[in-house]
């Protein structure tokens, strides 16, 4: 039996513990008397499937994991740890997809979150919590003069395309092919509802390809709006690439050149590769960026900073949302930047990253298997070399879906082709088990597979 199939009983101990989240005592889900198990498991998925269209319950990626052993629902998160509504504790590795930056259930940003919410959750209006934050985050942002404020990644990242055409009168964006900078998502097209118009004047380049960027320039001719770029570039199921200096220089040359705006699409990474950016180490500012996942460590909230040069522009477009004025979350972005700056919450995630994808790469040496591990080392994504020679224009990868099975039937919760993400809690033990489950996962491989 794993190691980490446990008790009711142990994972309330193992919650209650110090931790780098601070520890809590473990609460059953309201309404429930009966603890975490696999039947619980397998009826809220009975119940989900009943009430929900399809998949629909669950993060796309995520449907994909019980397939490969993971529970279909959770019962609670504690610093880098999750319990499973069938009672099985993991490591994980995914974050919430990005969320849990300094570990879930922090208790100081749940103790802000909470006094905020005490006097009001969502009120008729902003709150000073608006203004607050709103301050820190030009204050925090070395390109930033104003800021706005949402809840989803899609939320800033569509503004920041109205804002594009609204500043330059102008209808063309270019998009790194493959990635999502805003809806509709280039996966989207064909399937039921999207129709051809929905992706009408964007032009796909590729990552890291000067030659392709002014190529897509080109086409665009004098109708160029803006220029989308993530913190780096992370396609599914394939290798990540850090941008170099050259095509960073060249996207935003090319926006000066031509007066489009350069947007930088740091969803995914804010806070995980440089607090200040993720392209701020090569010295490279983007007229607008946009934020999210971490930047509130779970709770629901999104933000855009930009340059005075598209302040008006962004004065004039119409966007508005419900919940965007909510204090709550903003309360817990507030704490989160304090702590950022305050505390080694980063070196901390950075050492974790590193102890992790460097352990890999000897293993993976050890065992005489080809894989890689690329991205940054706070947010990895491990290949396999005869995967990626066999799979054509596939996404099959048959090695990488061995090695999570066994993974997360170790304990350790991934995702066989998406990137993993690490956290300001994961601490030594959490690192420990880690190796221990990527070196199973690593047996596994070679033994299922002759070609490695």
């Amino acid at each position: 039996m794993p190691p980490h199939l446990i008790s009711a009983t142990a994972a309330a101990t193992a919650a209650a513990a110090p931790s780098n989240c601070g520890g809590s005592t473990l609460q059953m889900a309201k309404g429930r008397t009966d603890p975490p198990s696999p039947a619980v498991d397998e009826e809220l998925a009975k119940r989900a499937g009943a009430v929900f269209p399809g998949l629909k319950w669950t993060r796309t990626p995520m449907a994909a994991l019980t397939q490969l052993g993971a529970p279909a629902f959770y019962e609670r998160g504690y610093g880098a740890r999750l319990l499973g509504a069938d009672g099985r504790e993991f490591v994980d590795l995914m974050c919430g997809f990005g969320c849990n930056f300094l570990g879930y259930a922090h208790p100081s940003v749940e103790r802000a979150v909470n006094a905020q919410a005490t006097v009001g959750a969502c009120l008729s209006g902003p709150t000073e919590r608006s203004v607050e934050l709103a301050e820190e985050l030009v204050s925090f942002f070395p390109h930033a003069d104003w800021a706005l404020m949402a809840k989803n990644g899609s939320d800033t990242t569509s503004i920041a395309r109205l804002i594009c055409r609204a500043h330059t009168k102008k209808r063309v964006l270019l998009v790194e092919g493959g990635a999502y900078h805003g809806t509709p998502a280039p996966w989207h097209e064909g399937m039921p509802g999207v129709l051809p118009e929905d992706h009408a004047h964007q032009i796909n380049y590729v990552f890291n390809d000067v030659e392709s960027l002014h190529k897509a320039a080109e086409a665009a001719g004098d109708d160029l709006a803006g220029i989308f770029a993530g913190g780096f570039s992370y396609p599914l199921a394939a290798p990540a690439q850090m941008p170099t200096k050259e095509f960073a220089q060249a996207c935003r040359d090319l926006a000066d050149r031509t007066g489009a705006l350069l947007v930088l699409d740091d969803i995914r990474c804010t806070l995980r590769i440089d607090a200040r950016g993720s392209w701020a180490p090569l010295g490279v500012q983007p007229d607008i960026s946009v934020h999210c996942k971490s930047i509130a460590n779970g709770h629901p909230f999104s933000a855009m900073v930009g340059k005075d040069i598209c302040k008006d522009a962004a004065a004039k477009i119409f966007s508005t949302g419900t919940y965007w004025v909510s204090p709550a979350p903003m309360a817990a972005a507030l704490e989160v930047l304090r702590i950022v700056k305050e505390s080694d919450a980063l070196e901390r995630m950075h050492k974790a990253g590193d102890d992790i994808c460097n352990g890999f790469r000897a293993l993976a040496q050890k065992h005489g298997v080809a894989a890689q591990v690329t991205g940054p080392h706070t947010m990895p994504i491990i290949t396999f070399d005869a995967d990626m020679a066999e799979a054509g224009n596939t996404r099959d990868r048959p090695r990488s879906v061995a090695f999570a099975t066994k993974v997360i039937d170790e304990g350790v919760l991934i995702h066989p082709t998406h990137n993993f993400f690490l956290s300001a809690a994961h601490d030594a033990r959490d690192v420990e088990q880690v190796l221990k489950a990527f070196d199973a996962g690593l047996a596994a491989v070679k033994e299922q597979f002759a070609e490695c």
